[in-house]
């Protein structure tokens, strides 16, 4: 899946779709959470309200997608918080555009992020595209040491 992204980003035209790209990866990462297969469960076989539901007959394939399946979901999930024409409900997506491609980008940016599943794929996407916009912009990715509820 981490390739497949890589490859889809390296691709878009410009600056700012690939920005777009990479936040809504996140974004998706932490709806998508991989370790939470109740919440990939509900990516995968649910509607976008999440009122219905058609989940696998046999049990088994509820909780073990297949590499073709978890891009589709997670494809899904980035459907879900693509940044509509009028922006998120909490959107600064113009001044972080404007900052990274300004005369004084960030020195530093620390990323907080979970330690484990999507979440952790989406961020560390994030972190690799700010690292190659420019030469000045260091990049370090913090995660918690074990798990944590509601992290």
């Amino acid at each position: 899946l981490y390739p497949e992204m890589c490859r889809a980003i390296d691709a878009a035209g410009d600056a700012r779709a690939k920005l777009a790209l990479v936040i809504e990866a996140a974004l998706a990462g932490n709806l998508f959470d991989a370790g939470a297969a109740a919440a990939v469960q509900n990516v995968a076989f649910c509607d976008e309200e999440q009122k219905a539901c058609e989940f696998p007959e046999d049990e088994s394939k509820r909780f073990n997608l297949d590499a073709t399946q978890l891009f589709a979901t997670f494809a899904k999930a980035q459907e879900k918080v693509m940044r509509p024409a009028r922006g998120w409900k909490f959107d600064d997506f113009e001044a972080i555009a404007e900052r990274l491609s300004g005369p004084k980008p960030w020195k530093r940016v620390l990323i907080f992020c979970d330690n484990a599943g999507a979440d952790t794929m989406g961020m560390v996407l994030l972190a690799r595209y700010l690292a190659s916009i420019n030469g000045v912009t260091q990049v370090a990715l913090v995660a918690n040491e074990t798990a944590a509820l509601n992290d």
